[in-house]
């Protein structure tokens, strides 16, 4: 018999929606797999429409829209396929993926990721995310493990390359950087062309050049007990008795006689002597960076057009130039010699393209160098003593405050502590919101990393990182203040624009977004866009490292600047680099400034590795001499309002330098000085 039901009007029109939502599924996959993003979310909505049951429809809409940067949107998305088909591994898995992406909640992002391995405990995928999501809420333990886990189902895949790599990185803050090094060597053994594994080795070594002779004395003390260890076993190995077939110890063997035991305890102690003395060799400063060196020019070969190795390699090649400059000027006997090789070299260089030092960092480097960086650069900065949201953000506020009651005397025509619009260049996750929001209508950040932007879109004004790292910001907020909107990160190129997520100021609990706007652009470019005179205050806290060069970026501040706007930011010392050096050459304290005009007066030429007031340093970063930021500043209209020091001299004036930092993970590392101005636009 018929069943109940059957050709029915509703049934028909059900089966109809069936068929038209198969469709409308094979269409919009293969729109996504030709690349067409919008048309394949066109095509999967019009799929849950016709069959809102649908679970892998809903599932792939959630990817597209992540894809196209609609976090919130993807998060609903895939948690209606989880409650669809909650036996679906790949849909918890997708569901995780989500909301680590949208910032919106780790913790959540977490159970996801474990609900995926309950049900399928071979995805390697889910491991290594959980691995990410774990150590980004600093449960670095329980990220080794996913991280092991995931390299054991995956030996041989980028996945569980990658795994590796982020296992290595963990190690430098538990372990050491010895320990980093070792374990990145043993990843690069297995995997030679792995290019990320070189790039995070060179920069581990150039870490540990930079890190100071005590920390050099420890680590080579940690590597040679290492390989002292390991000889030791291995002659073990070698000297145990084995039965015929090799096996092991075999019955009624006899133990080697006292003799043998003490000849064997002399050759080991001989081979870790040795072993102890290559590896002390190995970790002079001038051999880590030599080796660093030789890692990013394979990288390069691996990958020509690597933005990481190639302006890594450029400032590494800079900073060995001027060691070997330093060398021969110190080395009268053998200088004539020693400078035909070096002219001999540099032009070997020139010929492979590697000696010109380039005025800025490029934006694909800045990119790709932050993108990667972004999941732990909040953890990382805490750990590094970093200071500048905080040091930053106190200086505009005094200033606002002086201004607003009036001690400032400067005479400008902005009299309250209240500000149209904020600039905040180079914001990377945001730290500096909750601080500038507290001042401004409307708030901008800018930055070239797409990843980094998707985290300032979740920072919330009292964000309980931003109060660890720059202290509470100031709880009073302007009238009026712009509301953020749902758009969510969505950058389709460069230049592109977006309004940060959270819908009327966000949650009430957690008082409002920081930013009404993110932009992934250059910083120059950024500002150029804006309206003459738009903006009330620009900051650029430890942004200016990634420029040597800063004359266009003063320029294009003096634009978007209203007459009697602020200009605050950081830059690295200079002066700090150069009375480092002071004990290589006398001369070298005083050169601030003037640099260039020192060596055309000794008749020699001008020395390629330094501008006016500027230097690349090994590490890729830029730092600047005081008598450059306070020359352009004129040259531009500004005038200098303010300049916070932590330093006072020995008569007691202020020396202009502040600790932004240490230089690297270690309560005893030498600390980085910067320059902390804040400006105001007199055309």
């Amino acid at each position: 018999g018929v069943g109940e039901g059957y050709g029915t009007p509703e049934s028909i029109e059900a089966e109809r929606n069936a068929y038209d939502s198969a469709d409308a599924f094979a269409l919009g996959n293969t729109e996504y797999a030709a690349g067409r993003l919008e048309g394949a979310r066109q095509r999967y909505l019009e799929a849950v429409r016709f069959s809102p049951t649908h679970s892998f429809a809903w599932a792939n809409l959630g990817n597209v829209q992540r894809e196209l940067r609609d976090m919130s949107a993807a998060v609903e998305s895939h948690r209606t396929a989880v409650s669809l088909l909650p036996t679906r591994a790949r849909h918890w898995y997708n569901l995780g993926v989500s909301l680590y992406s949208s910032r919106s909640n780790l913790n959540q992002a977490v159970d996801a990721f474990e609900s995926a391995l309950k049900l399928n405990g071979a995805m390697g995928n889910a491991q290594y995310n959980l691995g990410v999501a774990l150590a980004e809420l600093g449960r670095h333990a329980d990220a080794k493990q996913r991280y092991i886990e995931a390299a054991k189902l995956e030996p041989n895949t980028m996945v569980g390359f990658g795994a590796r790599c982020n296992l290595c990185n963990l190690l430098a803050s538990s372990d050491g950087l010895a320990a980093q090094a070792q374990c990145l060597r043993s990843l690069l053994d297995d995997a030679p062309l792995y290019e990320r594994a070189m790039v995070n080795l060179a920069g581990t070594l150039q870490t540990l050049a930079e890190a100071g002779k005590s920390v050099v004395r420890s680590e080579t003390a940690k590597l040679a007990a290492m390989a002292g260890y390991d000889q030791r076993n291995k002659l073990a190995a070698m000297a145990a008795p084995r039965d015929a077939e090799g096996e092991g110890e075999g019955e009624g063997q006899q133990p080697p006689s006292e003799e043998a035991e003490e000849d064997l305890s002399d050759q080991a102690t001989a081979l870790a002597v040795a072993a102890a003395a290559e590896v002390a060799g190995a970790l002079t400063p001038t051999a880590l960076l030599k080796e660093a060196r030789r890692l990013y020019r394979r990288a390069l070969e691996v990958n020509p057009s690597s933005a990481l190795a190639g302006h890594a390699l450029a400032a590494l090649e800079a900073s060995l130039s001027k060691e070997a400059d330093s060398r021969d000027k110190n080395s009268k006997e053998k200088g004539k010699e020693r400078g035909k090789e070096k002219g001999r070299s540099r032009r070997g260089a020139a010929k492979k393209g590697t000696s010109a030092v380039p005025v800025e960092a490029s934006a694909e480097y800045v990119g790709a160098l932050f993108d990667s960086y972004a999941s732990e650069f909040d953890a990382s900065l805490a750990s590094l003593g970093y200071q500048v949201p905080r040091l930053v953000s106190q200086a505009v506020s005094a200033v606002l405050t002086a201004r607003a009651r009036g001690k400032l005397g400067d005479g400008e025509e902005l009299g309250s502590e209240e500000l149209g619009l904020a600039v905040d260049l180079g914001c990377g996750t945001g730290l500096c919101g909750p601080w500038l929001k507290s001042y401004a209508r409307k708030l901008i950040g800018v930055d070239l990393s797409s990843r980094m932007l998707e985290v300032a879109a979740a920072r919330v004004l009292n964000d309980p990182q931003v109060e660890r790292l720059a202290g509470r910001p100031p709880g009073k907020l302007v009238k009026g203040q712009a509301k953020a909107s749902r758009a969510g990160i969505a950058p389709k190129g460069r230049d592109a624009s977006s309004a940060a997520p959270g819908g009327e100021g966000g949650s009430a609990a957690q008082g409002g977004y920081a930013y009404d706007e993110l932009r992934l652009a250059d910083m120059g470019a950024a500002l150029l866009d804006l309206d003459k005179g738009a903006a009330d205050l620009v900051i650029a806290a430890d942004a200016f490292c990634y420029l040597g060069d800063l004359d266009r970026l003063f320029s294009a501040a003096a634009h978007a600047l209203s007459p009697g706007g602020l200009l605050a930011f950081t830059a690295e010392a200079l002066e700090q680099v150069l009375d480092q050096e002071s004990t290589q050459s006398a001369e070298t304290n005083s050169a601030v400034g003037s640099l260039g005009a020192m060596e055309k007066a000794k008749g020699d030429a001008p020395d390629p590795l330094l501008s006016p007031g500027w230097r690349l340093g090994p590490s890729g970063r830029y730092q600047h001499s005081r008598a450059y930021l306070t020359g352009l500043a004129t040259q531009h209209g500004f005038v200098a309002l303010a300049e916070l020091s932590s330093k006072v001299g020995p008569n007691g004036e202020q020396q202009g330098l502040v600790t932004a930092r240490r230089r690297h993970a270690d309560p005893e590392a030498d600390p980085v000085k910067a320059h902390l101005l804040v400006l105001t636009y007199r055309p």
